[in-house]
């Protein structure tokens, strides 16, 4: 099978970044997570060959949340919602507008909106905060309120 005249696929880099802050409510284990996420492949790797098939493209996105947390428990939803993208000109598509002359751009597949869904269980009990026990005396009895 080939694809744009390779028949070799691209294994690509890949990036993301996330920014956000959380609110913890008035309600007990409940927390709301507002934030923007920026991830995208690069036309070109850093390490390694970049002739390979890719679809190379960004994606800049808000990022609702909630949190809802019991003991050592909690659940993590976020819905990344796409505000931008932008495919950008894959190695291929520049190589052959630099052969041919014609400007050239290959396709894209974005999603609208990705389900992130995070179950954390933290062993140990409840008790457990590590360095953060040393560094603020007081901790133990923020976490340990219920």
């Amino acid at each position: 099978m080939t694809r744009r005249g390779t028949s070799e696929f691209s294994c690509p880099d890949q990036y993301a970044a996330r920014l956000g802050a959380f609110y913890n409510s008035p309600i007990n284990g409940l927390s709301l997570y507002a934030g923007g996420r920026f991830e995208g492949v690069p036309a070109e790797d850093l390490i390694g060959g970049s002739a390979g098939y890719r679809r190379p493209g960004y994606a800049l996105s808000v990022e609702p949340g909630v949190v809802l947390s019991r003991k050592n428990l909690a659940l993590n939803l976020t819905v990344p919602l796409a505000v931008y993208r932008n495919r950008t000109q894959s190695y291929q598509d520049k190589q052959r507008t630099k052969e041919t002359g014609e400007y050239r751009h290959g396709d894209a597949a974005f999603a609208d909106y990705v389900l992130n869904m995070t179950v954390t269980y933290r062993f140990g009990g409840s008790k457990h905060t590590g360095m953060l026990r040393d560094m603020v005396p007081e901790w133990n009895e923020l976490i340990n309120k219920d």
